[in-house]
């Protein structure tokens, strides 16, 4: 962990990433300008022109922190549990909104992968963090059963593809979070349940 100025450094920079977030939330991301970023921080331009060279490295960064959002609330319902399966649903679970931050975190991720369409730079990067996630997926459920690294990837790409389509659909106003929130974990016994015989 950073300590004195790098550690002030990092946190001011993540709570500019966090102010650009917050204008990605409730405008867009075409919306999201070095000056719209300031104000929504408080900041001067100035001071976030010292942290980010440009537009896209204040995208790049606020795409990180959601990230890192996720992250930590997939940990924090793991509870300390390493259990595959745990690890498999908590992730899985952590894509459904079902509050108001993760309503607007999956907002905000919809922003980001609408941009991915005409940023290629940008696109590289969403494709790089999905194939670590799809693949994290897919070693949990090999760690929870002998079955080949093939058959895992695939059911990874399945539970992967499901939680993202219910996900949009909620998002949408399509369908209720609890229902979306049991369809997946059924879609996850099905996998465990037959990986088990």
């Amino acid at each position: 962990m950073s300590r004195g100025p790098g550690r002030q450094h990092d946190a001011s920079k993540r709570a500019l990433a966090q102010a650009a977030c917050e204008v990605i939330a409730t405008d867009s991301i075409q919306a999201l300008t070095v000056r719209r970023v300031a104000a929504a921080a408080n900041a001067s331009v100035g001071r976030v022109q010292h942290y980010f060279a440009d537009r896209s490295e204040i995208v790049h960064e606020a795409f990180l922190v959601t990230q890192q959002d996720a992250a930590s609330e997939v940990e924090a319902s793991l509870r300390g549990s390493t259990s595959p399966i745990d690890i498999v649903r908590a992730v899985l679970s952590a894509m459904i909104p079902v509050n108001g931050t993760q309503m607007r975190r999956m907002r905000i991720m919809a922003q980001f992968e609408a941009l991915a369409l005409s940023d290629e730079e940008f696109a590289s990067t969403l494709r790089e963090g999905h194939l670590r996630l799809r693949q994290l997926l897919a070693d949990a459920l090999s760690a929870a059963s002998p079955e080949s690294a093939r058959v895992a990837a695939d059911d990874a790409q399945r539970l992967l593809a499901l939680a993202e389509g219910l996900a949009g659909e909620v998002l949408l106003g399509q369908e209720a979070s609890e229902r979306a929130l049991r369809l997946v974990q059924d879609a996850v016994d099905e996998i465990t349940d037959r990986r088990a015989t």
